[in-house]
């Protein structure tokens, strides 16, 4: 939120009427008003994604408090996600905040602070205990810590059983990209690969999906 939306070469804060998500980059034509720097694409596109999410998550849950959890959490993976992905770094600015909202948020109707709670420490515990594995058998780190915390705020939002699920999804499609892009020889198997954008991918796909994904991952668990 601050400082306020700028352009990177010239510093000239951006004016509201440039910066309607997706139809200012359009009517600007993808350069800047002043000194006419190309605007990156991917500004337009994580406009519309989050648009799409958002309205996706209207027809599903309707007007109501489950809307609403479902929108802090999606808005808050959305910026998780990407900011991984460029820095392969997860701020606890963005993970400590979305923890105590998805607590406080399990208060209000439709929603359960055991089972929140307990989606905390199961999401987060499973990640440290991988990563403190991976420390004692292999020397090296395996888990950050950005993905222990944004695995515990995951939690808060879905619950425990969502958490396992998330994990279980993000594990699957993030051994499954590497290996076509090491296969491709895109990447080398020394690579570091952040694994942020895969739990945030998997949580929105439990988020939707919900009880598929969870008996997937949990074929054994008794149906409700």
């Amino acid at each position: 939120m601050f400082p306020n939306s700028f352009c990177p070469k010239c510093k000239k804060p951006i004016e509201w009427y440039d910066n309607i998500p997706v139809l200012s980059y359009f009517l600007l034509k993808g350069k800047c008003r002043n000194c006419s720097t190309a605007i990156s694409f991917r500004y337009p596109l994580v406009e519309a994604l989050t648009g799409l999410l958002f309205l996706l998550l209207y027809l599903n849950f309707g007007v109501s408090f489950a809307l609403l959890r479902g929108v802090i959490l999606t808005g808050f993976l959305i910026i998780i996600g990407f900011i991984d992905f460029d820095t392969q770094y997860i701020f606890e600015a963005t993970t400590i905040p979305l923890v105590l909202a998805g607590l406080f948020l399990s208060l209000l109707p439709g929603g359960n602070p055991w089972n929140s709670l307990l989606g905390v420490i199961t999401g987060a515990g499973i990640l440290y205990i991988i990563g403190m594995a991976s420390i004692i058998l292999f020397k090296k780190e395996g888990m950050g810590g950005g993905d222990v915390y944004l695995a515990g705020a995951i939690g808060a939002f879905l619950g425990w059983k969502g958490a396992i699920a998330m994990l279980f999804v993000s594990f699957m499609i993030g051994a499954l990209i590497s290996l076509v892009l090491i296969g491709f020889k895109v990447l080398n198997r020394k690579a570091m690969i952040p694994f942020g954008p895969y739990i945030a991918a998997s949580a929105l796909a439990v988020l939707f999906l919900g009880d598929k994904l969870i008996y997937l991952a949990m074929p054994l668990l008794p149906r409700n």
